[in-house]
């Protein structure tokens, strides 16, 4: 199976990112079967409370999942 990254980056996000949607918009080329993402953050604790992210995959239909 070939695998092709769409989508690399880095992000520092700050205090005034809590709460917020930011978007990553990329292009699934046609016949993809299969998408994978992958996910990494630290730290994982600030000031004794977890870090927590979402993440909500849309497609041009809407809402496929978090």
């Amino acid at each position: 199976m070939m695998q092709t990254s769409l989508l690399v980056g880095e992000r520092t996000l700050g205090a005034s990112d809590s709460k917020q949607h930011i978007p990553f918009t990329f292009a699934v080329p046609t016949g993809t079967t299969q998408l994978r993402i992958e996910l990494n953050f630290s730290p994982p604790l600030v000031n004794h409370i977890r870090n927590m992210l979402t993440l909500s995959v849309f497609d041009p239909n809407g809402w496929r999942g978090a």
